[in-house]
Parts: C-alpha cells; structure tokens; sequence
C-alpha cells in the first residue's frame, strides 16, 4: 500500500540536541520528523547542529549532527614540551 500526499510537507520542529548523547538526539531528531545525517561519526555527546533549535524546517528535512571526539567546536589538549 502506497499512501501519496499533495501539497508542502508540514513544518517540523527542530529540536536543541547539543550536549545530548548521540543515540538519543537521533531517537529525538526521528520524533519530529527530521532526518539525521551524521558528520562526525554516531557516538559520544553532540557538539554541533544545522539547522540550529527552532531553526526552519520541514518534515523529513536533514538535520547535521556533529558527534564524538571527532566533532568541531570541543576542546582538544595538546601535549606541551
């Protein structure tokens, strides 16, 4: 069965996953309708978002989530000689 809709997707509300872990922004992110894309890789805590919270989107729109070590804008420590 195939179930074909006419018109604009609905608007979708972009949740604030920073900070949360990245399992969890997924579950949060598929909730309302938005589609992760992975930049930095699927585990550890989210470092970044685009769009940001209550940024504009549509259903099924992509939502880039940064996570784990590898992602931009975390703090990273250099041995000193």
């Amino acid at each position: 069965m195939q179930l074909q809709v006419a018109g604009p997707a609905p608007d979708a509300e972009v949740p604030d996953v920073v900070g949360k872990d990245c399992a969890k922004a997924v579950d949060d992110l598929i909730d309302e309708g938005l589609y992760p894309r992975y930049i930095s890789g699927r585990s550890g805590k989210v470092a970044k978002q685009e769009p940001a919270e209550d940024g504009p989107a549509r259903w099924n729109d992509e939502v880039s989530i940064w996570c784990g070590a590898g992602a931009p804008d975390q703090p990273t420590t250099k041995p000193t000689s």
